[in-house]
């Protein structure tokens, strides 16, 4: 066997390793990035409401306009394996533990009545814990 023989045959391997490995990292990255953009698309108004409140809590007020989208929260949550779950079912109780304090502490004004500074901090950590947890991919 002469050397072009040689580099003709390992060229020849080479080209049918590579035409299916490449096939199928293809389909893999396309199959990653449908599920990138499924939860991009979950999370997305998530972050807007999480925003919008983080932005209204600056001034101490709680934006009623804003509603917290459950139902596309429980389909991210599906989404999610199960320590995931676990870290954002923990955070989500700390936000909805700040939103009770700050209803309980209300006097029929949106303003924060009680102690704001701690209200206020439990909410910004809440909030911003939220968004991290859920930050887009």
């Amino acid at each position: 066997m002469s050397y072009s023989e040689i580099i003709t045959t390992i060229a020849t391997i080479v080209a049918f390793i590579a035409i299916p490995a490449t096939y199928f990292n293809g389909v893999r990255a396309g199959k990653v990035n449908d599920k990138r953009k499924e939860f991009n698309d979950l999370a997305e108004p998530i972050l807007i409401y999480l925003e919008g409140q983080y932005s209204a809590s600056k001034d101490g007020v709680y934006d009623r306009r804003l509603e917290f989208p459950r139902e596309r929260f429980k389909a991210l949550r599906r989404r999610m394996n199960a320590r995931e779950q676990r870290k954002l079912d923990d955070t989500i109780d700390g936000y909805w533990k700040y939103l009770s304090m700050f209803h309980n502490s209300r006097n029929g004004s949106d303003s924060l009545i009680g102690n704001p500074e701690e209200l206020h901090k439990e909410w910004m950590k809440a909030n911003l814990q939220l968004q991290q947890l859920i930050k887009l991919k």
